[in-house]
């Protein structure tokens, strides 16, 4: 069976994620950590997530 979607290898890490916080201004670039969530959990918890 065919993938519907394919991540593009040769993209950069940047391309994939876009800016960094400390691009944005919003973090010195200390201790940063990424933070994978699944879509299931995210949609299990979208009730109790305010809109920002």
């Amino acid at each position: 069976m065919a993938r519907a979607w394919e991540a593009d290898p040769s993209a950069s890490f940047e391309r994939r994620l876009g800016k960094s916080p400390v691009e944005l201004g919003n973090s010195d670039g200390n201790d940063e950590r990424l933070v994978i969530i699944p879509g299931s959990t995210l949609s299990a918890a979208k009730a109790d997530i305010s809109d920002a």
